[in-house]
């Protein structure tokens, strides 16, 4: 026998083990993740009889023709066509997770109306004689207002229409990039009635659009959604200062009105349940629709792994547990809001060994997608700035109309009670009288007058330019 064949025997016999053990283990371990996939389909948790109860309302269920949410998807619609039911058609793609390129053809396809000026070339309209503004870059001339909107007089007038509409339920779609173009164009017919001496004109235009931003603030929507309708609320609101300065008897002639339109109502003007149930929309539709791959597909993969191997119903009951605190959060006072969501976060966020184990992906997935939710602080600091805002626009008013002295200013704004304190501080709102501006500082920043009205003077001429506001940045 030939001794150096002995080795080679050897070895042969120990790579065909080593083949053999590494296949077995292979088998192994595909039967380990085969019988793991099956049990976590099987050992899913039952639905939460009461998740649906509080996650689920009939109120936002709108029908397509009266949600106005359903009508801005539809701006852009071919030229004489029913935009209403363009809009319907894209709310289908959105909720059926069809490819976001189809749904962008239906927006902003060749076949679409499209508008003639970007939202960077009209920013200066809001305001055209503010001097911030005015140093806008790339901002047409003001004098070619009346041309531009006679050019999209067709999309305006489909905006306008909106108003009329009953509701605004905006669950699993997305905004379109003209509303701040016809938000801007809104501001600038406006500012064109007042230069004409139309006060009344101005004011109704004005007042009806800000009906519509704020009814809209009330509807049900995700967190992105409430940033574009607070956008769309500040672009509108800021004009009460335009408009009292052109014509201060407006808050004279509309006091009932304006009261009644500024009324403050805390967090219930923003609809925290209606937020809770949106991103709970959305939740279960990411677990319904597998996501379609993108430019950002690593980041999604956590979503894939979820829908594919996450357990459906423990997710959707843990988000149950986490939602009913969190609407409750969302409606306590600012300098609570920090130590509750602190609290959440360890409570929710923080996934206990045992989810790990059961549901590994799903847990990891829904930690993320609640601690997105944890950090909207400064969408929450925003609401709290808006109600601060209304209680202001609810003094001016009533300094106005009563025909208060800058003397007296001072004392009237403390003796307002509570309800019409900064809401932040809870003390009197300030009155800076060099400025002729009642104000609350902004709680972080501490600028001087972070949000702030001016009165007008009592020696009040329409033609005079107003003194520049101060930033409301410091």
């Amino acid at each position: 026998m030939n001794s150096s064949a002995l080795p080679i025997r050897m070895l042969r016999g120990l790579l065909r083990v080593t083949i053999k053990t590494f296949l077995w283990l292979l088998v192994v371990i595909l039967a380990i993740v085969l019988l793991w996939f099956v049990a976590n389909r099987i050992f899913d948790e039952t639905p939460d009889p009461q998740r649906d109860a509080f996650l689920v309302s009939s109120a936002d269920q709108i029908p397509d023709e009266r949600n106005a949410a359903v009508g801005i998807l539809g701006l852009t619609a071919p030229p004489g066509s029913d935009f209403v039911q363009h809009g319907s058609r894209v709310k289908a793609l959105y909720t059926t997770g069809a490819p976001s390129e189809q749904i962008q053809d239906m927006l902003q396809g060749q076949n679409a109306l499209a508008l003639t000026v970007t939202s960077d070339q009209v920013t200066c309209w809001l305001d055209p004689d503010h001097p911030a503004f005015a140093k806008s870059k790339g901002c047409l001339p003001f004098a070619q207002a009346p041309n531009v909107l006679q050019a999209n007089k067709e999309v305006l007038d489909r905006y306008k229409s909106l108003y009329q509409m009953g509701g605004y339920s905006s669950q699993g779609i997305s905004h379109t990039r003209p509303l701040f173009v016809l938000l801007r164009l809104s501001a600038a017919e406006i500012h064109l009635a007042l230069r004409d001496r139309q006060y009344e004109a101005a004011y109704q235009a004005w007042k009806d659009q800000l009906s519509f931003v704020k009814r809209n603030l009330r509807g049900p929507d995700t967190w992105v959604g409430k940033a574009v309708e607070l956008v769309a609320f500040g672009m509108t609101f800021e004009l009460i200062e335009n408009l009292l300065q052109a014509d201060p008897q407006i808050a004279v002639r509309h006091r009932d009105e304006l009261l009644a339109l500024f009324q403050p109502e805390g967090m219930a003007a923003f609809n925290p349940e209606g937020i809770v149930r949106a991103e709970y929309s959305l939740l279960r539709q990411a677990l319904e629709h597998p996501p379609a791959k993108s430019a950002q597909w690593p980041l999604d993969r956590l979503e894939w792994l979820a829908f594919h191997l996450g357990q459906r119903n423990r997710i959707l009951n843990r988000y149950y547990a986490f939602a009913r605190d969190y609407a409750q959060m969302l409606r306590l006072p600012w300098n609570q809001v920090e130590a509750e969501a602190t609290r959440l976060r360890e409570k929710h966020v923080l996934a206990s060994d045992l989810d790990i184990v059961h549901d590994p992906f799903g847990s990891m997935f829904l930690a993320r997608y609640m601690e997105s939710q944890l950090k909207a602080r400064e969408m929450l600091r925003q609401m709290h700035i808006i109600d601060g805002k209304l209680r202001l626009a609810t003094l001016l008013i009533r300094l106005v109309d009563n025909g208060v002295g800058d003397k007296d200013i001072s004392g009237f704004l403390s003796s307002a009670g509570p309800a019409f304190h900064d809401p932040f501080s809870g003390n009197p709102m300030g009155w800076n009288a060099k400025e002729r501006r009642i104000y609350f500082p902004d709680p972080e920043y501490k600028c001087a007058t972070y949000a702030s009205l001016r009165v007008p003077s009592p020696r009040h001429d329409a033609k005079a330019v107003p003194p520049a506001a101060q930033s409301d940045s410091c």
